[in-house]
């Protein structure tokens, strides 16, 4: 979770929630290492969640940073 803070001089009292899912799901079968741990193989990035929805936490951070400008 990451909580940002209003900004000294702002009189808002509302809030905003930005959601990206999260993996609950079975690790599955087929994986040569742990997927938890991730592992660099020939120039890629293997684990659970390596490229799931990294989009969502970056564009999140943007969209405050934007407003905050």
């Amino acid at each position: 979770m990451v909580e940002i803070g209003a900004s000294p001089d702002s009189k808002c009292e509302k809030s905003i929630l930005i959601y990206g899912h999260m993996d609950k799901q079975p690790f599955g079968t087929g994986w040569k290492t742990d997927p938890c741990d991730p592992v660099i193989e020939n120039g890629k990035l293997y684990g659970r969640g390596s490229c799931d929805d990294c989009y969502a936490i970056y564009s999140a951070l943007l969209a405050v940073k934007a407003v905050q400008s």
